[in-house]
């Protein structure tokens, strides 16, 4: 068996079974809301390239899903600052902008945006 066929069915599918299990018990119980599901796991561990696998196997499925990496997304400067003044750990643990300063509804834009070009060419 490939390694990526391995990958395939030792990894994605198990959590796109799973997930998708969760989405309908979502939609059961909370009908008009998101389900939002996190991921944690060390760094180059792959949780970008299953997330697209994910979303894209979702979308097959009829599910609109979209995914966000929190290193994306900080409080600016001036925040950071005033947040260090009441929160001790906070003045250590301040990050420097060497990712993109983007706010949620802007990914989720370019989310949208990717998803209707690619239905598009499709």
């Amino acid at each position: 068996m490939s390694v990526c066929r391995a990958r395939v069915y030792q990894y994605y599918l198990p959590i796109y079974l799973w997930l998708h299990q969760q989405l309908q018990q979502h939609q059961k119980t909370h009908p008009d809301t998101p389900l939002f599901v996190g991921m944690s796991a060390p760094q180059g561990s792959g949780k970008t390239t299953i997330c697209e696998e994910l979303q894209h196997l979702l979308a097959q499925g009829g599910y609109q899903a979209v995914f966000a990496s929190l290193d994306d997304f900080y409080l600016t400067y001036d925040d950071q600052q005033a947040l260090a003044k009441v929160c001790v750990w906070m003045a250590c643990a301040a990050h420097n902008g060497w990712h993109k300063h983007i706010t949620l509804q802007h990914h989720h834009d370019q989310q949208n945006a990717r998803m209707h070009s690619s239905a598009k060419h499709e």
